[in-house]
């Protein structure tokens, strides 16, 4: 009797998920994995697969893996033939090969300046594309994943780069392109020059490049900017001759790359030479031998200096002008001497006024007599004698103040002390006494100064701290707000003196504290300060 075995027909069962049968991949990206668990065979063929991908049959399993390399037949339908065991067994699938994008060069600008702006950069468009962009040494600006872009450069030179990377519409990503970028530094111009020249002179402006030759720039005077000016060398010269005090800048400036920066400006003080036509007289002419007396400039100029000469020795300091009359002092004098005087003014050339003046010694009269203030200090308001001792029969005097003007009446030399009236003084005042006798002049050595105080605040409030104050009882009398620098002195109806003075502070003060005894009735203790205080008084 025979057996009979009967063997079951393999199978194959797909165990990857369900779409990998099915499935679409770029060029040269690996699929997923496709695999099969088969049952009764030995192995397995695979025919239509694409190049880079291939089949094999393990252990009852199938596995079909690998790469694409080419697009060339997409989309691929392969078959997996079930080997040995029985039946004819197969699956098939495909697989989608998609191309991927193939990008242009990029199109921009380069070299480029450091921290332009806005610079343009870009590739062919491929429908459905978008676009990843790298830049380096600078920042996208605009055109985040489309094909045209702008950027902004950083401010340091170097080297920099614009990169892409496109995925086409089918999720393919292709290579980067690169586009190399020089970043250029800014050229710069800095402008220097002299600061003061005379009037009629010229100087020298400098500027100063850094950057590729050449550079054009242009300057302004704050009125007129002037035409570009070309410079093939790192250091320009411009002559300038301002007639008036101008400040000179940079407006702009470029080299072979970029437009650069400016920095500096120059101001040239213009001084103007020294007016030589002023008046120049002598104060005192003639002057008694030993005397001395000054050389006046009228109306001399601010912010010139002028030195009295004796030819060209210098006497005395220089004395800055005014505006007004200056003196110059000749110092003593024992023979007759010619002056002139030497006007300087910032970096002019020194200029001699055209006036001389000479001063004529003859006689003599003595400038030495002690001349004192009668009363010093005084009060404002108050006047007060200059004091002449032993004036000279023959001499008459003048009184002056500091600038020599002319105080109260000419007063003859008597042999004894002369009094010459001040008049009312309400500042601290110098006087000078002119000696003349007709034949000669001359200041007195002598100069005495008088000052003058603020008078004291007579409103100030008095009071007794008691009033009225028995027979032997004893009080104080207060000043109140006291004046600094001010001394107070208590005295009683006579003026007698109680006490002694107290100074001032700025507050309440307290002049004395005094005891009285009674008075016969209806009588009353009178005090006087800047108020006179009535006291009663009560006997116990």
């Amino acid at each position: 009797m025979g057996t009979i075995t009967v063997t079951p027909d393999n199978t194959i069962t797909l165990t990857s998920a369900g779409g990998t049968t099915s499935q679409a991949v770029c060029v040269n990206s690996a699929i997923t994995n496709i695999t099969y668990n088969t049952t009764g065979a030995a192995g397995a063929t695979f025919s239509g697969l694409p190049a880079g991908v291939t089949g094999n049959w393990a252990a009852n399993v199938v596995t079909v893996s690998g790469t694409p390399t080419t697009v060339v037949g997409s989309p691929f339908s392969y078959t997996v033939t079930l080997t040995g065991g029985c039946g004819t067994v197969t699956s098939v699938g495909t697989i989608t090969v998609k191309l991927q994008p193939t990008t242009s060069i990029i199109s921009g600008t380069t070299p480029v300046c450091a921290g332009s702006v806005g610079v343009a950069y870009s590739v062919i468009n491929s429908a459905g594309s978008t676009y990843a962009w790298t830049i380096t040494g600078g920042v996208l600006a605009s055109g985040t994943n489309t094909n045209n872009i702008t950027v902004n450069w950083g401010a340091t030179a170097g080297s920099g780069n614009v990169s892409v990377i496109e995925t086409n519409s089918f999720g393919c990503v292709g290579s980067s392109v690169n586009f190399p970028i020089t970043i250029k530094a800014l050229p710069t111009a800095t402008l220097t020059g002299a600061t003061t020249i005379c009037a009629g002179y010229s100087t020298n402006l400098t500027v100063n490049f850094t950057g590729a030759t050449p550079w054009k720039f242009k300057y302004s005077d704050g009125v007129t900017t002037s035409a570009t000016i070309n410079s093939a060398f790192t250091t320009f010269t411009i002559p300038v001759s301002p007639v008036v005090t101008t400040t000179y800048s940079l407006v702009s400036v470029s080299d072979a790359n970029c437009s650069g920066t400016i920095a500096g400006s120059v101001t040239i003080t213009v001084d103007n030479p020294p007016n030589a036509t002023l008046a120049v007289s002598a104060a005192l002419s003639p002057l008694c031998n030993g005397g001395s007396t000054t050389i006046d400039v009228a109306n001399s100029e601010l912010g010139v200096s002028y030195q009295l000469r004796k030819g060209a020795t210098a006497v005395g300091s220089a004395v800055n002008g005014t505006g007004t009359t200056i003196n110059l002092s000749t110092g003593v004098l024992s023979v007759t001497t010619t002056f002139n005087v030497l006007a300087t003014r910032g970096v002019c050339t020194p200029v001699q006024l055209n006036n001389t003046a000479t001063v004529t010694v003859a006689g003599t009269i003595n400038s030495a007599l002690t001349v004192t203030a009668q009363t010093n200090p005084v009060c404002s308001g108050s006047a007060t004698n200059i004091q002449i001792a032993a004036s000279e029969l023959g001499v008459n005097y003048q009184l002056r103040d500091a600038g020599n003007t002319s105080i109260g009446p000419i007063v003859a030399g008597t042999g004894a002390t002369l009094n010459l009236p001040t008049g009312n003084l309400n500042s601290t005042k110098t006087f000078n006494v002119l000696a003349s006798n007709g034949t000669c002049s001359v200041q007195l050595t002598t100069t005495p100064t008088v000052t003058v105080g603020i008078n004291p605040n007579p409103a100030l409030a008095v009071a007794a701290a008691l009033n009225p104050l028995c027979s032997g009882g004893a009080t104080s009398i207060t000043v109140a707000a006291s004046e600094v620098g001010v001394s107070y002195q208590l005295r009683d109806a006579t003026n007698a003196l109680v006490g002694s003075a107290v100074a001032g502070n700025g507050a309440t003060i307290v002049c004395k504290r005094v005891t009285f005894r009674l008075q016969p009735p209806s009588m009353c203790w009178p005090l006087v300060g800047q108020h006179v205080l009535p006291f009663s008084f009560q006997q116990r």
